[in-house]
């Protein structure tokens, strides 16, 4: 069963993600959309060609314009109990210093939980500067993870940098099919991303970066890690034997 859902995932991404260009051990999306390049691109690491996919929905154009952007994530790689999941990296690079599109907006994100774990909240989480922020004016539905909050606003114009998503014993993100799809934005809101228009240029004769990075992970539920806490301090009292 699990590899059936992999397999399908892989469709998806297959049919959904644009065409990339693979350099240096990182994938590159540009984000263009019938042809209109919005001046943007996605890059995130080799390692995560089968577990990320890119796809460009629609535009709003724009003195502040927007990319409509879907992300489709496989999850399976599960660290350890005490840092859980390494968060996936999608870089957001402005290529054209001039562009009008300064907002990404992903109405629905298409998250499968593919490790052995049940997942107890969401998060992400924007980084490299206070060059954009999470509109906090705009609630996601969070599905199977109903309590949503923003946090850390030390964004660009002190927006937050942390979307969350939290669930409780009740409400969580299966790891069997089918309940194992988090969508966060599906059935109403979306999550709407803000950049500063100065980003790659200059502020006071200060050079501002011309990109941010975009962290999404989950957590374990809290028995599974006490479960793998448990195990390792009773290998390490073994050892000691």
């Amino acid at each position: 069963m699990r590899e059936s859902k992999r397999d399908l995932f892989l469709v998806l991404v297959a049919v959904c993600c644009l065409p990339c260009i693979t350099f240096a051990g990182t994938i590159t999306v540009p984000l263009t959309y019938l042809g209109t390049n919005t001046g943007w691109e996605v890059s995130f690491d080799d390692s995560l060609r089968y577990n990320i996919g890119v796809h460009v929905l629609g535009l709003r154009p724009g003195e502040q314009g927007a990319v409509i952007v879907e992300l489709d994530k496989w999850f399976d790689k599960f660290k350890d109990p005490i840092a859980g999941f390494d968060p996936y990296a999608i870089r957001f690079t402005k290529i054209n210093l001039d562009t009008t599109f300064t907002k990404i907006i992903i109405p629905d994100e298409f998250i499968v939980n593919g490790t052995d774990h049940k997942w107890y909240d969401f998060h992400f989480a924007l980084g490299e500067g206070p060059v954009a922020g999470f509109d906090s004016s705009v609630v996601p539905d969070g599905g199977q993870l109903p309590n949503v909050s923003y946090s850390d606003p030390n964004g660009y114009l002190n927006l937050p940098t942390q979307l969350n998503f939290v669930g409780d014993d009740t409400h969580f993100v299966s790891n069997t099919y089918p309940d194992n799809v988090f969508q966060p934005g599906y059935a109403s809101g979306y999550i709407s991303i803000i950049t500063s228009p100065l980003m790659g240029k200059l502020d006071q004769g200060q050079p501002v970066p011309d990109h941010f990075i975009l962290k999404e992970w989950p957590t374990p539920e809290p028995g599974t890690c006490m479960l793998l806490l448990g195990g390792l301090a009773g290998l390490r009292w073994m050892r000691r034997r």
